[in-house]
């Protein structure tokens, strides 16, 4: 028994593979930014930096036997590590609030969360905001010196 001759036609080229595949990488090129979130600076970004930059002075504190403070400059959009040059300056667009106990060296502008070498602090809480009211914020502890962030927050 002769089986009927295979009809080639069928079916697609690799050459028309290879179009249609290029077709679809350009397009997912060109929309695949626009739906992804913005690369820019953002309250929780921001946040989550500022809570590394609140562990290497907690950290700090414990290894060297003495305190070490988170300077919080309002004014000028930066937050320092006392003693030391380690400086956060922050993005532009994003915003600073602090709530800190007051001391000798507490204004409106300017602010300390201390850490201490038992782990403790003074405790308080940086809010970072933006344009579009987004806000995030670092809590530090009073009692144990733990840190924790808190997205999206509301005060």
């Amino acid at each position: 028994m002769r089986h009927p001759p295979a009809d080639h036609t069928n079916g697609f080229t690799i050459v028309e593979m290879l179009v249609v595949l290029a077709i679809i990488g350009l397009a997912a090129a060109i929309a695949l930014p626009n739906l992804l979130p913005r690369g820019g600076p953002n309250p929780e970004r921001v946040a989550a930096t500022a809570m590394r930059f609140a562990q290497t002075a907690r950290l700090r504190a414990i290894s060297s036997g003495s305190p070490v403070a988170v300077v919080i400059d309002v004014k000028g959009n930066v937050v320092r590590l006392e003693p030391g040059t380690q400086i956060f300056s922050l993005p532009t667009g994003v915003t600073m609030e602090a709530i800190v106990g007051r001391d000798n060296t507490t204004t409106v502008e300017r602010g300390t969360i201390t850490f201490f070498p038992n782990g403790g602090s003074t405790g308080g809480q940086i809010t970072f905001g933006d344009s579009s009211g987004r806000r995030s914020a670092l809590r530090v502890d009073w009692l144990t010196g733990s840190l924790k962030e808190i997205g999206n927050a509301r005060m």
